[in-house]
């Protein structure tokens, strides 16, 4: 069965979801390596937003610092990370991340028992600011913020307190103009939710919605035509039913037909004859399926 499916994160992810696996540094102390590959086996997301406490090493609370390493892809550049976690008293208390190239600072964040506290940024390998958010003792109480190198706003994503929950997803042309928006109907992470396409001049080129069960989806021209209108299941890989497209002068460009079901597994099953015209609304092409 297909799985619904999860909260897009299109366009730009957030910072802390880019990262690939950890790669760890040799250690002397064979302790801390036990420890580090612990950390290693859990989420990048741990390690960047939970907190940490009663750390033991050798049976007493850790004070100490632990170095990893890991890449981070930005603009299709590849760069290494040299992570300093600090810990006083047990207590994870800050994460430091630096480019290991040029030693520039990548983020600088602090922790409370209870999780990120304080103001959290991240910045470009060449200084300029690439994300920005606020927390309280592990709860974000302000939108996550995230930018282009010349400073244009690209992202905003807003939370209902817990990083897992986020609600609303929304990215931006460099006009400032609104591009895509992404919005849940519940606190639930897998819940449904809807997502909308806008062009620079605002008309809107696509709207889903997913794991609402069926639902039509629509998508349009530049001017606000109709360029595509179908019945999906859950989302937009569970096709059922007629799926119709249209050339931009508002002729058909072809007529398309799936299972009609409700059962997102039985979708995506070619059905009936499928028609293609050119411009004038001439047919140009057919294909029977049995189904």
């Amino acid at each position: 069965m297909v799985p619904k499916i999860k909260f897009p994160f299109r366009s730009l992810i957030v910072f802390f979801t880019l990262f690939v696996p950890i790669t760890l540094k040799s250690q002397s102390d064979s302790t801390k390596v036990e420890f580090l590959d612990g950390i290693n086996g859990r989420s990048r997301y741990l390690i960047n937003c939970k907190p940490e406490f009663d750390v033991l090493r050798n049976g007493i609370l850790y004070n100490g610092v632990d170095s990893i390493e890991s890449t981070i892809e930005i603009e299709n550049q590849v760069y290494v990370l040299i992570w300093h976690i600090i810990y006083q008293n047990g207590i994870k208390i800050r994460l430091i991340k630096r480019y290991k190239a040029n030693d520039r600072l990548n983020s600088d964040q602090h922790f409370t028992r209870f999780g990120i506290n304080g103001n959290r940024q991240s910045f470009y390998p060449t200084g300029e600011i690439y994300d920005m958010s606020y927390w309280e003792n592990g709860v974000i109480k302000s939108p996550a913020l995230s930018f282009e190198k010349d400073g244009s706003l690209r992202s905003v994503s807003y939370y209902d307190g817990d990083f897992d929950k986020r609600v609303l997803y929304t990215t931006y042309y460099k006009s400032g103009k609104l591009k895509f928006e992404a919005r849940h109907l519940t606190k639930n992470e897998d819940g449904p939710f809807d997502e909308i396409d806008y062009f620079e001049n605002g008309q809107i080129k696509m709207l889903h919605r997913s794991n609402q069960g069926r639902q039509t989806y629509f998508e349009y021209h530049e001017d606000g035509k109709l360029a595509f209108m179908g019945d999906f299941v859950n989302n937009f890989l569970c096709p059922t039913g007629k799926h119709v497209t249209y050339f931009k002068n508002g002729n058909k460009r072809s007529e398309k037909y799936y299972l009609e079901t409700l059962d997102q597994s039985k979708t995506n099953i070619k059905t009936g004859t499928w028609k293609f015209y050119n411009e004038k609304g001439k047919i140009i092409e057919k294909q029977e399926y049995s189904k």
